[in-house]
């Protein structure tokens, strides 16, 4: 695909010019025209071969490479005079829970990109082994769709067939309904997708209506989808890539600042500061809540050792209540009551988020580029899986728990009563446990299972002890009795600032040397002599606590002074957790704190 576009002028300037192809755009972007899409890696299909050009009795070379389908092939053409192609073709949605303030960025880089140029060629010397020697034919490509080839350009070449085709399409209009995302054809063999990958993909848009009528006359929409195993490729919009770069949620802001190093450590304070105050006035003014949450807006995973995933913990706020029960969990098959169901915390009814749950995502969202909040009720629990699973069309089922990484995923079970789960609701509980723990997230396939990994920090909001208690790693009461939930004041500058240095801490190279290794080690070894109980885990979340709180201060490297800030901030935590739960593992939160926090 490169060397189809080496005549071109194409350089970075020109293509951010392009216009960024979104799902309620598709109908006012030409076809043929060059643009840009952002999105995550929802599904990679089969290969594709294809034929890139063939040659006909007149010697004449024909190029077919960013054409979806022919409407009809030319009985000329010589089988033994062809070239054949092939690509890897992706499915890419939009990216989940993109906060509005990356949607107005969007928005205004497509606003400015329209007055933009289009793309000039630059005549090349023609080479005697090329066999395209009829390619620039085929070079009508522009970028904002105002030049003189900002028409459609249809496949049909016969008007008795274009018009047959209408007349199909109009008698079946759900053949015209968009398919929410977009088919990316690779044809770079360096560059290798996963899924959830977030990419920026340059290419050649196609919509061709006309395809599907012509390809599968009369067929329904499933039958369709069935002859051929693919994405129909005028539901989905197609691009040919021919620039693909993987990016982060933050890569989609265009108007957040950069901060130099410096800037960026003089700033430190300030701006730490006024990110709490803004995740702590829907937390009913708690800072000591809002500091912990801040810790998991920056957390990222750094290093994987076997199953454990490490830089990332997972957090329960929650309200503490008298009337507050342990919920069940669902019981092994060799428990006594295998056969019954678990019996969960839930609420019936409530389908949406609760006011504390509304305000605390606002907040969120408001700092991070992607931010996706899931209220746990019995009804969104039980009604359909949240683990990724093939469909009966055989293609993978978009869910909620498909997220980019870096996402920021808060699970709001706030407003619970008793409730009974189904086995899909058990398997959902199941699935939201082992992202928790190991950052993974089980693609089903149903003869098997593909893990695949994640990066995707957990906040966890409920009323008294949460249903996924055994994978939380720091549990923390706040109050919010009497909480009205309202804005901190920050301004849209101020917050544009956090953005930038929540992005860049959060990215920051933390070390780790061999001196601070020792005393470390030291610390380690005097707690394990307080306390035999103390674990290796536990110590590593109290590592990954001191390195968070040491880059949300903008340092590179462990320092004393933040160790025993970590360990204050802990203290004060746990102290927390004693005072709500009186006759809860009273025992067992006294050592942990006299032996790591005192």
């Amino acid at each position: 695909m490169k060397d189809f576009f080496q005549g071109y002028n194409i350089t970075a300037d020109v293509l951010r010019q392009a216009p960024v192809l979104t799902d309620t755009n598709t109908e006012f972007i030409p076809h043929n025209s060059v643009c840009r899409y952002f999105g995550m890696v929802h599904e990679q299909l089969d290969y594709e071969c294809f034929v890139k050009s063939y040659q006909t009795d007149e010697r004449t070379w024909h190029n077919v490479t960013l054409k979806e389908m022919l409407a009809t092939v030319n009985k000329r053409w010589k089988l033994d005079s062809s070239e054949m192609g092939d690509c890897k073709p992706y499915f890419c949605v939009s990216v989940p829970g993109q906060s509005k303030w990356v949607q107005a960025d969007s928005v205004q880089t497509m606003t400015q990109a329209a007055a933009g140029s289009g793309l000039t060629h630059s005549k090349r010397a023609r080479d005697d082994h090329d066999i395209h020697a009829q390619r620039t034919q085929d070079k009508s490509v522009n970028v904002s769709g105002n030049g003189s080839n900002s028409k459609h350009q249809r496949l049909s070449t016969a008007q008795t067939v274009q018009a047959d085709a209408v007349k199909r399409i109009n008698a079946q209009p759900v053949l015209l309904s968009r398919q929410s995302g977009c088919l990316v054809r690779l044809y770079a063999e360096d560059i290798e997708l996963r899924l959830h990958d977030m990419v920026e993909v340059v290419g050649v848009y196609q919509y061709v209506p006309e395809v599907v009528a012509l390809g599968f006359g009369n067929m329904t929409l499933d039958e369709a989808k069935r002859s051929t195993f693919q994405p129909i490729p005028c539901l989905a919009p197609t691009l040919h890539a021919i620039t693909v770069t993987k990016v982060t949620p933050f890569s989609l802001s265009r108007t957040t600042p950069s901060l130099g190093i410096d800037e960026l450590q003089g700033r430190a304070q300030q701006l730490r500061a006024q990110a709490i105050d803004v995740l702590a006035a829907p937390l009913g003014g708690d800072m000591l809540a809002a500091e912990y949450l801040l810790l998991q807006l920056i957390s990222r995973i750094h290093h994987r050792v076997s199953s454990q995933a490490l830089g990332v913990l997972s957090l329960n706020l929650f309200m503490p209540a008298k009337d507050a029960t342990t919920p069940n969990t669902a019981k092994g098959p060799d428990s006594a009551d295998a056969g019954a169901a678990p019996v969960a915390t839930l609420h019936a009814s409530r389908v949406h988020l609760s006011p504390v749950g509304a305000a605390v995502k606002a907040a969120v969202a408001s700092l991070v580029p992607a931010c996706v909040a899931l209220p746990l009720t019995l009804t969104s629990l039980n009604k359909s899986p949240l683990q990724p699973h093939k469909g009966r069309d055989d293609h993978v089922v978009k869910t909620a728990l498909q997220l980019a990484p870096h996402t920021q995923l808060l699970l709001d079970e706030t407003d619970m009563q008793q409730g009974q789960l189904t086995d899909v609701g058990c398997k959902n509980i199941v699935a939201l446990g082992t992202l928790m723990a190991s950052q993974v997230v089980n693609y089903d396939f149903g003869a098997y299972s593909l893990p695949m990994p994640v990066d995707v920090p957990v906040t966890v909001l409920s009323v008294g002890a949460s249903l996924l208690k055994p994978s939380v790693d720091l549990e923390l009461p706040i109050n919010t009795a009497g909480m009205t939930p309202q804005s901190a004041g920050v301004g849209e500058d101020s917050l544009r600032a956090i953005r930038a240095y929540l992005h860049q801490v959060q990215h920051l190279e933390f070390k780790m040397d061999k001196d601070n290794s020792a005393w470390l080690e030291t610390e380690f070894v005097d707690a394990r002599r307080q306390d035999q109980s103390v674990t290796g885990s536990d110590f590593h979340k109290q590592l990954t606590l001191a390195r968070l709180l040491s880059v949300s201060w903008a340092e590179t490297q462990m320092t004393k002074v933040r160790w025993h800030q970590m360990k204050a901030m802990e203290h004060a935590r746990l102290s927390r957790l004693k005072a709500a739960r009186p006759d809860h593992s009273v025992g067992s939160v006294n050592k942990i704190v006299s032996a790591k926090c005192g």
